[in-house]
């Protein structure tokens, strides 16, 4: 509550004592300044009662903003701030004990409002954290360490591509110099400013007008974001980076989960603060703060990658609003754009661009990508022309998108005004929609199968009317922001000389081979087998160095497996047909994959069926990669609605998928069950008893579970040996040759030892 002190001057209550609204505001934006370059170096809330004073405390912050109080403009960076000056970690070593006292201390010193005493402790702490420095480690130790630290944390994605991609860029200073694709030396720094550019006004000529048949849009959409819905995607979040407040996704699941009323408390004020940012434009620079993120520079050798690290409480209030308007956002794409939530939307646009390319009355495939797209984009025409389009995402887009954005880098502050933030649940959808204009006057201008993914666009059919195309997106793409680029045209063998006279000058690379598609492959015969082998080959060899961390960490070995790894080959066998007769040498690295996990000489042929079975049959799930034949069918089918209902809405669309999907599931169930069926023919008495245990229901709940450090499932290497080895009724290694009661000792004794207790 605001009271008046005298002339200009206003007070406000804060914690235990009374203080100028003006000289609060101060202080925290000095604070705010100064914590956004440290290191994150924060431990996890303590639980008890100081935990839930703390937590308590968030949750008034967020409802001080979401109530439009006086300290509205200062609420959400108060937010930011409190997690760096209350939860630095004083020491490495430090206890859970310490971090209960130290956090008691610091919250009386927070609610006086001594924000300089508690900066002067944490501004210490900083200043003597240990350098980081490179071990100088090799190559797959490395990686092997990677590997495990994502898995822990339940990002499984940037796991695998450990896997893959060895030479991961490093992390590049400012002031650093590298040699750019062309050959010239260049300044980290002033790639970054190049790849961030200053706002552009909007060209009058993208702008649309209002126009029959629009959609409809009523706030009460949002209704449904509710605290569950918060909880259930932050949840779902991936990674464990942190913004700039250095509160990372594991501290907010621990804010969010382990403190029952306020834990639930904070979730639904967090809910309220996206309803209002999806209903309600708010005044310029109250979410300056929400809005503001890390920005690395890695090498992408050669060039820059640029990375921004938004603040997570951003990416869980978009990932909940989204959810709200998915079919809102489907409707919008239609089965053109296909970033913005169909279902098996890339898979359908791989399947409808080579049905085309085979067709007689195609010439080519034209596939466009652009420079720094997302970085590009004309936020004033995207933001107006959403308001159109898709008028259930225009609130939420001008609130984070109508005011540029602060990237704190290296000590420095640069400045996001055009385009969209990547990372950001909010940035593709702001994306897909922006390009809308562009894909109908394409629609318009020339007579072609097109098909986006976000800014890779894809055109198959004439000659002539892909040259319009390329017309098209060349002279009017620039004007919203999209700057074509690597582009290239496929073309059947007869057309070549057409094709090259066509686009003569224009810069578009031509063959007659083939290119990569969307993740799959569009071209010759020839080419897609090459294609294959090259990906398959690729497989094999992340398999390989998988078998090297499963002999010191078999749980995330056989997550990042069956989480990561097989959705790959399982993605391939969907978009490229016949890839799965190629798949001979994968089947070989995933026997050696599980001589390892396993700690087993070789693995006979009956138990490589049965480790194949799903989990909830009792086995581990690890697909035999020829088992995945019928995957190219089952996708064709459940991608036949765009096609088929070309025209329809998008409801009409979901409907007939989930109807096929059904159909696709009762299929592939009967399959699975008749596999199992002719495994278990094979099994004697004991272990078919022991397969029926392992179906009864939690049998195979710990083999679901991800090995996450937050909620303590990950095994050891003995504790998941052991266990895989007493669920199958193999014996498990060093076993001593007696029980401390003198009976032979065996996994059956143990269980009845009259002595008591494990020997």
């Amino acid at each position: 509550n605001a009271e008046y002190m005298g002339p200009g001057v206003v007070s406000c209550t804060w914690g235990n004592c009374r203080i100028p609204i003006d000289k609060l505001k101060v202080s925290i934006e000095e604070v705010y300044n100064i914590v956004i370059h440290w290191r994150p170096n924060l431990f996890l809330t303590p639980q008890g009662a100081v935990g839930r004073d703390f937590v308590a405390g968030l949750t008034q912050l967020v409802e001080l903003f979401t109530s439009g109080s006086v300290l509205q403009p200062i609420a959400l960076m108060a937010l930011m701030v409190a997690p760096a000056l209350l939860l630095q970690k004083p020491s490495r070593s430090s206890t859970t004990g310490t971090h209960r006292r130290v956090l008691e201390r610091r919250l009386e010193t927070w609610k006086r409002a001594e924000f300089h005493d508690l900066l002067v402790e944490a501004r210490a702490i900083q200043a003597h954290l240990p350098k980081q420095r490179f071990r100088g480690e090799s190559q797959n130790v490395a990686m092997q360490k990677a590997f495990v630290r994502h898995m822990l944390t339940g990002n499984v994605s940037a796991a695998t591509r450990c896997l893959s991609d060895l030479n991961r860029g490093k992390p590049l200073r400012l002031d650093d110099t590298f040699v750019d694709k062309d050959g010239t030396g260049k300044v980290v720094r002033d790639v970054l400013r190049e790849k961030h550019p200053a706002a552009k006004p909007a060209d009058e000529s993208i702008l649309l007008e209002k126009f029959d048949g629009a959609p409809e849009y009523h706030s009460v959409i949002f209704e449904r974001l509710n605290g569950q819905l918060i909880l259930s995607s932050l949840l779902r979040m991936r990674g464990n980076a942190a913004g700039p407040s250095g509160l990372d996704v594991q501290g907010w699941k621990h804010l969010l989960t382990k403190f029952r009323t306020q834990s639930a408390d904070l979730c639904n004020r967090i809910a309220d603060l996206g309803k209002l940012i999806s209903q309600t434009v708010l005044p310029p620079g109250v979410l300056s703060s929400f809005l503001s993120a890390r920005l690395l520079a890695l090498d992408k050798n050669p060039g820059v990658r640029p990375i921004g690290i938004g603040e997570v409480l951003r990416r869980v209030v978009g990932k909940a609003a989204m959810s709200c308007i998915r079919e809102d956002l489907q409707e919008v794409g239609g089965t053109v754009q296909m970033c913005l939530g169909q279902k098996a939307g890339i898979e359908s646009a791989i399947h409808s661009l080579n049905d085309a390319f085979a067709s007689e009355d195609c010439d080519a495939v034209l596939q466009i990508d652009a420079t720094n797209a997302f970085n590009a984009l004309n936020r004033q025409a995207a933001i107006h022309n959403i308001q159109l389009v898709c008028p259930a995402l225009h609130t939420i887009v001008v609130n984070c998108y109508d005011q540029p954005s602060c990237l704190f880098v290296g000590g420095e502050t640069m400045f996001s005004e055009e385009g969209s933030t990547q990372g950001d649940p909010v940035a593709m959808p702001m994306f897909g929609c922006g390009l809308i204009p562009l894909l109908l006057e394409l629609v318009r201008a020339c007579s072609v199968v097109q098909k986006w993914y976000a800014d890779d666009g894809n055109a198959a059919g004439k000659i002539k009317e892909l040259r319009k195309f390329w017309n098209v997106v060349s002279v009017r793409g620039p004007l919203y922001g999209y700057y074509p680029t690597k582009c290239c045209l496929t073309v059947k063998p007869g057309k070549l000389e057409e094709a090259r006279a066509e686009f003569a000058g224009t810069g578009v690379s031509i063959d007659t081979t083939g290119n990569k598609l969307l993740g799959g492959v569009i071209g010759s015969e020839e080419f897609r087998r090459e294609f294959i082998e090259r990906k398959v080959g690729e497989f094999a060899a992340d398999v390989d160095r998988l078998a090297t961390i499963a002999t010191v960490d078999p749980h995330c070995a056989y997550a990042g497996l069956v989480f990561g790894l097989a959705c790959r080959w399982r993605f391939l066998a969907r978009v490229v047909q016949g890839a799965t007769d190629s798949f001979d040498s994968l089947e070989e690295s995933v026997e050696r994959f599980l001589c390892r996990l396993l700690e087993r000489p070789s693995v006979m042929p009956v138990e490589r069926r049965l480790l194949s079975l799903p989990v909830r049959d009792g086995w581990l799930g690890i697909p035999v990669p020829e088992d995945l034949q019928s995957q190219y069918a089952n996708s064709r089918s459940i991608c036949d609605p765009f096609v088929s209902l070309e025209g329809e809405s998008m409801a009409v669309v979901r409907e007939e998928q989930t109807h096929v999907a059904k159909l696709v599931a009762a299929s592939s169930s009967r399959a699975a069950k008749a596999k199992k069926e002719e495994v278990y023919d094979q099994l004697d008495t004991q272990q078919y008893r022991l397969c029926l245990l392992n179906t009864e229901k939690g049998a195979s709940a710990w083999l679901n579970c991800k090995p996450l450090s937050l909620h303590d499932t990950h095994l050891s290497k003995e504790e998941f040996r052991d266990a895989v080895c007493l669920r199958y009724g193999w014996l498990p290694k060093n076993l001593p040759s007696r029980c401390v009661c003198g009976s032979r000792f065996s996994t059956n004794h143990i269980l009845s030892c009259p002595t008591g207790g494990f020997p």
